[in-house]
């Protein structure tokens, strides 16, 4: 349900592209919400169902801009991608 919310959040601000609601994408509290349904999709193997959203959740918010000035958000989503990659192969 939750990782749900973060995909539906993550497409209203992809219908409505304006500076502020990119900056709630791009926000330590989107992240550290991603962050969390990362960790335990990794490490809890019950969870794997989840795995393919949320990772549709982290590269469409990679995929919403290509400003530079986004650029060290990009590299902690990829380090999140990476995480999955490992633990789930």
């Amino acid at each position: 349900m939750y990782v749900r919310q973060l995909s539906l959040h993550l497409r209203t601000i992809r219908n409505n592209l304006t500076q502020e609601s990119i900056k709630s994408i791009y926000s330590w509290q989107f992240y550290n919400s991603v962050k969390i349904w990362v960790n335990l999709v990794a490490n809890k193997g019950e969870l794997e169902l989840l795995i393919n959203p949320l990772i549709n959740v982290l590269v469409g918010a990679i995929r919403l801009t290509t400003s530079i000035k986004h650029f060290p958000f990009h590299l902690k989503a990829f380090e999140l991608l990476t995480l999955v990659n490992m633990k789930t192969k």
